[in-house]
């Protein structure tokens, strides 16, 4: 992550990752890291974690974040 990067708990289970300078590419790159790493991950009661990651870019007119919020939790269904 580099400094203009974001990383948050919304609430619960779910996190956001913003990487304002970053390609759908390098952020699809990133999230199949995360992934990855997750499902090496064991813990003790519920085995081998796992994760549903959408990934999304917006034009930089549309960086509002219920924009950017809707368009990741619509590439997660896809």
């Amino acid at each position: 992550l580099t400094e203009e990067d974001k990383l948050a708990r919304l609430g619960g289970d779910e996190f956001a990752i913003l990487l304002p300078e970053t390609t759908l590419d390098v952020a699809e790159t990133i999230a199949k890291r995360i992934l990855e790493t997750l499902n090496k991950t064991q813990h003790s009661q519920w085995g081998n974690l796992s994760a549903s990651i959408g990934v999304s870019g917006t034009p930089h007119e549309q960086r509002h974040k219920e924009n950017i919020l809707k368009a990741a939790d619509d590439s997660l269904y896809i």
